[in-house]
């Protein structure tokens, strides 16, 4: 089963996920370009599934993620576009806005 790392904040009215996947947490990636620290005081909060992701996505208006299997469901649930996605020392990371009443369902 594949399990995520999540961390809801509030912020200046907007609710912000940091969510990654549950292998990547406190790592950091880099190549010639960028540098990705996947920190745990920054992603970490609670362990969850799929699932629980999607619900935790539909209530952020900002979403930060790291990892191929965070980024893969944040593109199929229509989160984030496929173009959207930047890699850095391999690992797929995006970031989105999302309106603060969204109908993704």
């Amino acid at each position: 089963m594949q399990r995520f790392y999540t961390k809801m904040a509030e912020a200046n009215g907007e609710t912000i996920l940091a969510a990654c996947d549950e292998p990547v947490a406190g790592k950091t990636f880099e190549d010639e370009k960028a540098r990705l620290a996947v920190s745990r005081q920054f992603y970490c909060g609670t362990l969850c599934d799929e699932a629980g992701l999607v619900e935790k996505m539909r209530t952020a208006t900002i979403i930060n993620l790291a990892g191929d299997r965070c980024v893969e469901v944040a593109i199929r649930y229509g989160f984030v576009g496929k173009g959207r996605i930047v890699r850095i020392g391999g690992i797929a990371h995006a970031q989105a806005i999302t309106p603060k009443y969204s109908n993704v369902e």
